[in-house]
């Protein structure tokens, strides 16, 4: 389950909804964005609407995306075999998911103590998407924008509105989450 937790860290998407849902449409690309269609959370004209954002990487060529690529459809494919069992999908992942994180937590005990001091052994990954935000903003956007706006905007916070996407500052700003030097 480390390719799953690399893969949330990378794009931002919710772990069990979208990257482990054949049903969510994630394509990447060469140039450092991804697209991604049936997201989890959201109105219905929300979760039809394709996005495009960023990836985190330090490189986008075609060898990396394919990469990337292939690793999606390897942990997809073990879910849609695991789904046939009766134990519930939650229950056989958790294990897999809190071992990857014992494995890597290293790397990652220094921003779980940042994150509201987010559980460890509770098999949550949520910190991820938070890492993924703040380490977007940093190295893709150098810090130009408004913190919690473009937080809003790469995790896709919002509705639908026609045309126009109105992201939701307010949730966005619980991803503000820590400065490893405080």
């Amino acid at each position: 389950m480390a390719k799953a937790l690399a893969l949330e860290l990378l794009t931002g998407r919710r772990q069990y909804s979208e990257i482990l849902n054949s049903e969510c449409f994630i394509e990447l690309e060469d140039d450092g964005f991804f697209k991604v269609m049936g997201l989890a959370k959201g109105t219905q004209e929300k979760r039809e609407t394709m996005f495009k954002l960023p990836y985190l990487g330090l490189s986008f060529d075609k060898n990396i995306v394919n990469l990337i690529q292939e690793n999606l459809k390897l942990v997809r494919q073990f879910v849609i075999e695991k789904q046939g069992k009766k134990t519930p999908l939650v229950t056989l992942l958790n294990p897999l998911y809190m071992q990857a994180l014992v494995d890597y937590d290293v790397i990652f005990k220094p921003v779980r103590m940042k994150s509201d001091k987010m559980p460890f052994l509770a098999g949550k990954t949520h910190f991820l998407r938070k890492l993924y935000a703040f380490c977007s903003w940093v190295l893709l956007d150098n810090c130009r924008s408004n913190e919690s706006q473009y937080f809003a905007e790469i995790l896709v916070h919002g509705d639908k509105k026609g045309e126009d996407f109105l992201t939701d500052d307010v949730t966005a700003k619980s991803y503000s989450i820590f400065y490893l030097d405080r």
